[in-house]
Parts: C-alpha cells; sequence; structure tokens
C-alpha cells in the first residue's frame, strides 16, 4: 500500500508540475507584451491572473525560464510584426478557463481599437481537449434526449460490469484492481470505447460541431513552445468538415477522422485513482490532434 500512494503522490505531483508549467508560461507571455509594446493594458482580471502567477513563474528551473523569456521574446517580436501592430493602446488579456466550455480556447488576447488577436498557448504538449465520455451527445451536437439516456444507460451497464469484477478484492482502487487483474481494468476501458465508437458512428453527427468542440469556435493562433523552438499552428478560415467517422485503435484508444483532414487521438483514462460502487466512474479522454491541414511553422 505504501508503495501504491507513492504512485498516487508521483501522478499528482506530475498534474501541479504541468499546471504550474502552463500558468508560469501565461504570465510570463503577459509580461513580455507588456514589456514590448508601446501603450499596453492589462484588465482587472488578468493583473489579479498576473499577481498569482508570478510565484509559479520563479519556482521554475532556472534552464525553463531561461528558454521561457527567450522563446516569449521572439513571439512577441513576431506578432507586433506579423499579427498585432504597436500603434495605439492594446488591451492584454488573460482568458479564464471557463469560457473553454463555451467553445473559446482563447488563452491570451490582444484588443486594439480596430482587430482582436487569439492565441492558445501550450508547453510541449499538443492537447486539445480533456472531455467527459458521458456528455458525448452534446460534443457532437445531437438533441435526442431518448438516445442519449439509451447511451447513458449503456454506460451504466458497462460500469456495473466492471463493479461486479472487481467486487471480489474488496477494494475502491483501480490501481489494486490492476494489480490483481489489468484485464478488469482493460475490458471496461474497451467497452467504453466501443460505445462511444458505435455511437459517433450510428448517430447523425454534426461533423461541425463536433470539430468545433474540440478545436474551438474562434479564429486564433495555436502556440506550442518547447525548450528548443515556438511552433505556430494558425487555426483560422479552416474549411469545415462535413463527416465524422471513429475508430477504436487500442483497449483505450480512439481515433477521430474528420473529411478536412483533420484526425485526433482520444485516450480514455480514469480521472481519479478511486471508485464508488454505483457511483459514474469518473473518466476522462485526453484528445490530442495528430495530424491536420493547418500550414503550421516553426520561429527559433
Amino acid at each position: 500500500m505504501h508503495a501504491l500512494f507513492i504512485v498516487f503522490e508521483q501522478l499528482a505531483n506530475t498534474k501541479m508540475k504541468s499546471n504550474r508549467n502552463g500558468r508560469a508560461l501565461e504570465y510570463l507571455l503577459v509580461e513580455k507584451f507588456t514589456q514590448f509594446y508601446c501603450s499596453p493594458m492589462l484588465s482587472a482580471q488578468t493583473e489579479h491572473d498576473q499577481c498569482r502567477d508570478r510565484d509559479h513563474y520563479h519556482s521554475l528551473p532556472i534552464e525553463m525560464q531561461r528558454y521561457y523569456s527567450q522563446h516569449c521574446e521572439t513571439f512577441v517580436q513576431w506578432v507586433k510584426a506579423h499579427r498585432v501592430a504597436d500603434e495605439g493602446s492594446v488591451e492584454i488579456i488573460r482568458i479564464s478557463d471557463h469560457d473553454a466550455v463555451k467553445g473559446d480556447v482563447t488563452d491570451i488576447r490582444l484588443v486594439t481599437a480596430t482587430e482582436q488577436y487569439n492565441l492558445s498557448l501550450k508547453h510541449n504538449n499538443n492537447a486539445v481537449k480533456h472531455q467527459r465520455p458521458g456528455n458525448l451527445f452534446a460534443q457532437l451536437g445531437i438533441a435526442n434526449k431518448a438516445e442519449e439516456k439509451r447511451y447513458r444507460a449503456e454506460i451504466t451497464a458497462i460500469s456495473n460490469q466492471f463493479f461486479a469484477r472487481a467486487s471480489q478484492y474488496k477494494t475502491d482502487l483501480f490501481n489494486v484492481v490492476k494489480s490483481h487483474d489489468e484485464s478488469i481494468i482493460l475490458s471496461f476501458y474497451d467497452a467504453m470505447c466501443q460505445l462511444v465508437v458505435d455511437t459517433i458512428n450510428s448517430q447523425p453527427v454534426s461533423a461541425e460541431e463536433s470539430f468545433d468542440f474540440l478545436v474551438g469556435n474562434c479564429n486564433f493562433d495555436k502556440v506550442i513552445i518547447s525548450r528548443d523552438y515556438i511552433e505556430v499552428l494558425p487555426f483560422s478560415d479552416i474549411i469545415k468538415p462535413t463527416l465524422l467517422t471513429a475508430k477504436q485503435t487500442s483497449h483505450n484508444h480512439i481515433q477521430l477522422d474528420f473529411d478536412n483532414g483533420f484526425s485526433f487521438d482520444m485516450r480514455l483514462h480514469t480521472a481519479s485513482s478511486r471508485f464508488s460502487v454505483g457511483k459514474t466512474i469518473n473518466q476522462k479522454f485526453d484528445t490530442r490532434l495528430i495530424s491536420d491541414s493547418v500550414k503550421r511553422f516553426f520561429l527559433s
């Protein structure tokens, strides 16, 4: 049990570091925008967020602070030259995560008297969503309450099968079940993924709404900063898809293919270390972009 606690502690620390790194990156980029634009303005909420996240940046390893600073300066200079000219006042706004629920994936927005520039900022990853399978019908743009009720009933049935098989080990920890019989976990993942795939391929899915849910419904640049480079993906004027197909690629992976050249990998995982018999199992998809028709480019 002590070893299991160490595993959970390591996972929690990884998540905390990822959150710290992301907030630190947003903080520093806003600082660089403020430094290099002649007439910057910060919204009240952005001022608050900057104060909140200052310590996150200063707690980073020195090497990470170095390349964060270098790449943020490079990117700001590129934005000034190619996106938002340094002419007049520029309002710099950090967008809260709550807005992402509405389809806006913007992390930082620049607003002038004549234009608005949105950017989605990532550190060293290509994640797009962390959606829950229980909300699939809303994500697909399907308004059929009867079919959604049937879908949710099937989720409950799959969960009950898991509970029945796991009950012999008298635990509420997924890792304990996995250590005794991994097939119980894999069967749960497999059944859930098959249900999601069958639902996507059999229902009158709105490919456009599904695409907008994953990618975002406003024009923006997705910016991925890593140690060695800056990757920029302009998500603007993208052809909307008319068809979506899904296929299961492993026990807990699904591939989504849109007919506009975009494909995504969805990895199903439990979002909690524990489960409660009879209650909804806390699970999410970690969704990543694996191919696209965006003409990306790199800054160094």
